[in-house]
């Protein structure tokens, strides 16, 4: 089971139950957020969202392109924002996606 995490440049760390801590190495980390089942949702550069399930992270949102800046959950629907003006929503913890884009196309975007 996950206690915590911490993004740290390129690698995720991990802490056991037992205090023993895991590292992984994962593409460059821009956004986390924790869905209410506990389970982790892990955005990367340009690579996607994954998903940790089981101790394994499950890659989902495959073949995005658009770096996701920030993540924020709420219940069962996650909020995602990026580069370019992109707004990302699941309804279902991340099972389908929404992407829409602001005109604007701003940078600074982030979820609150």
């Amino acid at each position: 089971m996950l206690k915590n995490a911490v993004i740290l440049q390129l690698h995720l760390l991990r802490s056991s139950k037992n205090g023993s801590v895991n590292v992984e190495t994962m593409l460059s980390a821009t956004a986390i957020t924790k869905l209410r089942d506990g389970k982790l949702m892990l955005a990367t550069t340009y690579n996607g969202l994954f998903i940790e399930q089981n101790g394994e992270w499950k890659q989902i949102l495959n073949g995005f392109q658009k770096r996701i800046r920030d993540l924020h959950s709420e219940d069962n629907v996650v909020y995602g924002v990026g580069d370019e003006g992109i707004f990302i929503r699941s309804m279902n913890g991340g099972e389908n996606w929404t992407v829409q884009r602001f005109p604007n196309k701003g940078n600074e975007l982030e979820c609150v």
